[in-house]
C-alpha cells in the first residue's frame, strides 16, 4: 500500500528539483544584474568643481553595492516563496503520482482476493462431496457415476473460471488487423454458436441487419458479441426474444444486444463491467451460473481497440447493451477480400 511516508518521500524529491532549479536561475539572475552594475559609466554631464570624478565614482559603487544587496534580497524572497509554495506542490504532485499507483495496487488486491473466493466455492464443493462418498463403506456404480459427474461439472466451472482470469490477466495483446467482414454472414455464425442455449430455455434468437460489409477486427468483436449475447441468453425469462441489431453511421459500426430480461438498475449500470460483479436485482436472483468476468473481458478487448461499449436499460424492461466499432481505413492487401467465415 501506498503510505504517508513515500507521499513525503516522493513530495521531497519534487521539491528537491524546484528548489535547485531556483537556485539555478536566482544564480542566473544575480550575474546577469551584476555584470549589468559593474559596466563602466561615463557621465552625462558636467561634474562641479566640488566633485571629483574619484568622489562620483565612489558614489556608483555604493549605489551597485545597495543594488545588488537589493537583488539579493529579493532572491532571497523569491526563493523563501519558492521553497513554501514549492511544498504545497510537490505534496500535490506526489499525491497524483501515486494516486493512479494506489489504486492500481488496490485493484489488484482486490481482484486476487476476489478470484480466490471464487476458486474457493467450487473446490469446497469438490472436498466435499468427495469426502462425503469415502465415508460411505458401500458405494454403488451409480452413486460413485454421480459423484464423478459432479466432480466434472465443478471442474469445468474451474476452468471457465481459470480461462476468464488468464484472459484478465493476459492484458493488452497484440493487436488484430482489420479485415473487410460480411456482417450478416458474420452475426448468423455467432448466433448459431448459441442457439442450443436458446432452444434449451426456449428463447427466439435472431439478428438482422442492413448493413453488408464493414470493416473490423473479426476475433475480437465475435469475443465481445459472443459474451454479450451468452450474457443476454442467461438472464431471459422463457418464451421471450434476444436480437442482435447493426446499424452503421459513417465509419461507426453500431451492434446492439438486445434481451427482454429484468433488466439492470441505474446504480448497477456503472459497476457491471467491473471484475466479479454481479448487480443486486432480479438479474442475479435467478441462480444462474458465473463469476461476474464475462463482461469485464469484453470491456477489456473493446478499450483495447479504441471501441465504446455500453448499457441502456430500466428494471423490468430488458438491457441493451451496444457495442460501437469504429471501423478501418486501410485494410492490409491480404484482408482486401470479403472475409470467409467457418
Amino acid at each position: 500500500m501506498i503510505t504517508s511516508r513515500s507521499t513525503r518521500r516522493l513530495a521531497r524529491s519534487y521539491l528537491l528539483v524546484i528548489m535547485v532549479l531556483s537556485l539555478l536561475f536566482s544564480g542566473i539572475i544575480f550575474a546577469v544584474v551584476s555584470a549589468q552594475l559593474d559596466r563602466p559609466f561615463a557621465p552625462h554631464r558636467q561634474l562641479s568643481p566640488a566633485e571629483s570624478e574619484q568622489q562620483f565614482h565612489q558614489r556608483w559603487q555604493r549605489h551597485n553595492q545597495e543594488a545588488r544587496q537589493s537583488v539579493i534580497m529579493g532572491l532571497v524572497v523569491l526563493n523563501g516563496l519558492m521553497l513554501v509554495g514549492g511544498a504545497a506542490l510537490s505534496v500535490v504532485l506526489a499525491r497524483r503520482t501515486l494516486r493512479p499507483i494506489e489504486q492500481a495496487l488496490q485493484q489488484q488486491a482486490q481482484f486476487v482476493s476476489d478470484a480466490s473466493h471464487e476458486l474457493r466455492t467450487p473446490l469446497a464443493a469438490l472436498l466435499v462431496r468427495n469426502q462425503v462418498a469415502l465415508r460411505k463403506k458401500v458405494l454403488s456404480e451409480a452413486k460413485a457415476r454421480a459423484v464423478l459427474q459432479d466432480n466434472v461439472t465443478e471442474i469445468d466451472k474451474l476452468t471457465a473460471l481459470a480461462n476468464s482470469l488468464l484472459a484478465l490477466a493476459a492484458g493488452h495483446q497484440q493487436r488484430e488487423s482489420p479485415q473487410v467482414v460480411q456482417v450478416e454472414k458474420f452475426l448468423s455464425h455467432i448466433v448459431a454458436e448459441l442457439q442450443p442455449l436458446a432452444y434449451k430455455k426456449h428463447i427466439t434468437c435472431r439478428s438482422t441487419t442492413s448493413t453488408t460489409q464493414a470493416v473490423f477486427a473479426p476475433v475480437a468483436a465475435k469475443q465481445i458479441i459472443t459474451i454479450l449475447l451468452d450474457n443476454a441468453l442467461k438472464y431471459s425469462p422463457p418464451q421471450t426474444e434476444v436480437s442482435v441489431q447493426v446499424s452503421q453511421r459513417s465509419k461507426t459500426l453500431q451492434i446492439a444486444v438486445c434481451d427482454q430480461g429484468s433488466g439492470i438498475a441505474l446504480k448497477d449500470q456503472a459497476h457491471i463491467f467491473d471484475r466479479f460483479y454481479r448487480a443486486d436485482t432480479a438479474r442475479t436472483r435467478t441462480h444462474i451460473s458465473g463469476h461476474g468476468l464475462g463482461l469485464a473481458i469484453a470491456r477489456q478487448i473493446a478499450i483495447q481497440y479504441g471501441w465504446r461499449l455500453g448499457v441502456v436499460s430500466q428494471p423490468g424492461q430488458g438491457a441493451t447493451f451496444m457495442l460501437q466499432i469504429s471501423q478501418a481505413d486501410k485494410v492490409k492487401r491480404e484482408a482486401t477480400s470479403p472475409q470467409k467465415q467457418s
